[in-house]
């Protein structure tokens, strides 16, 4: 019976810290801060128009 204990202790640390769980960062959420992707998806999302995702799009890349 402890043993299963132990187990099921094993398996929550595991899930907990491995690099793709919530606690972690994925590759995509740290492409997310990247100021371009962020300024594509304000556009894709339509928050944005046109002119000014090309003005803000040739600053970032300045």
């Amino acid at each position: 019976m402890m043993f299963l204990g132990i187990i099921v202790i094993a398996v929550i640390v595991y899930i907990l810290l491995r690099p793709d769980s919530h606690g972690g960062r994925r590759v995509s959420e740290q492409k997310e801060d990247d100021p371009m992707a962020i300024l594509k998806k304000r556009y894709a999302e339509g928050s944005i128009d046109r002119d000014t995702y090309i003005r803000m799009r040739d600053e970032l890349k300045s």
